[in-house]
């Protein structure tokens, strides 16, 4: 079947090789088009059809899209739309930045990320999504390129392509993140978990970072909160609260100690959100908790 093509010459200005516009869509039909396509959905829900999949889609979603791939936007109809960021550019836009590299990441980022990861006539499908959370973080990327391409500044194009150029390349590494993640052995996961459990409640008293925790198991931050939450349910935020807050407990159940007494053993350092944060897990004050006669927690 053949599908409309959107060619690059009705969307770009003069010599510029690239787009990027804001739009709001509640259909857009199958086509295909000759210039790479990056669509981050800004808000509201759909389906994203891609070639012959049907793809659920939500705020925080991010395509990356080579030329020729036939695709397309579905909403539920009504007032329901999806509001898209979009960047279109030809391959060669990017060349004066990545020419020349050899071997090292950048080279082997666009060898690999424009002919063979996106190439349609290979096993690979010719897109790359990032979804949620790890497409949001690349938002900051396409709003920069919006503002530069809208103000058109002197040195706007090579801004504009700069910003694509690290956009894609924190795009590449998430994705290569997430592939490893799930390449990454149960056992090893369970074990860098439990490791991290144990160390969070042998220093929950102690100031917890993530780069900490994620040194003491050789991981990276981002790779760690994954693996802590797949395999606990639980973020290590939640987690570190909760074991401070069942010490808080213990505390209040078993010595004399003050309410902010025992919030400082347990690693609390502003009383204002110990406060918050304790009425959350356990319901009640940490008055009214140790009035209570039945004290069982969590």
């Amino acid at each position: 079947m053949k599908y409309p093509v959107c060619e690059s010459k009705a969307y770009f200005s003069g010599e510029e090789p690239f787009n990027i516009h804001r739009t709001e869509v509640s259909q857009v039909c199958l086509h295909t088009h000759d210039f790479i396509e990056i669509a981050y959905i800004e808000n509201g829900s759909g389906i994203h059809i891609l070639g012959n999949q049907k793809q659920q889609t939500q705020q925080g979603d991010l395509f990356i899209m080579n030329a020729n791939i036939v695709h397309g936007f579905l909403t539920s109809g009504g007032k329901n739309k999806l509001g898209v960021i979009n960047c279109i550019f030809r391959a060669e836009f990017l060349d004066d930045a990545l020419a020349g590299c050899g071997d090292d990441f950048l080279g082997a980022f666009y060898r690999i990320f424009f002919k063979s990861f996106l190439s349609v006539n290979g096993e690979n499908p010719g897109y790359l999504r990032l979804s949620g959370g790890t497409g949001a973080c690349l938002q900051q990327f396409l709003l920069q390129m919006y503002g530069e391409y809208n103000r058109k500044a002197k040195g706007y194009e090579a801004a504009v392509r700069a910003c694509l150029t690290l956009l894609l390349i924190h795009a590449f590494r998430k994705e290569q993140e997430e592939q490893a993640f799930s390449e990454y052995p149960a056992e090893n996961g369970a074990d860098a978990v439990e490791r991290t459990i144990a160390y969070i409640g042998a220093h929950c008293e102690k100031p917890l970072h993530l780069q900490e925790l994620a040194s003491n198991v050789y991981l990276s931050p981002s790779y760690l909160s994954k693996l802590f939450k797949k395999h606990t349910r639980e973020t290590l935020t939640h987690f570190i609260q909760r074991k401070r807050v069942q010490k808080v407990c213990r505390l209040l159940d078993t010595t004399e100690l003050s309410v902010k007494a025992a919030a400082g053993e347990a690693g609390f350092r502003d009383m204002k959100t110990f406060y918050e944060i304790f009425k959350k897990h356990v319901g009640t004050t940490p008055g009214s908790y140790r009035r209570r006669n039945d004290k069982t927690f969590l």
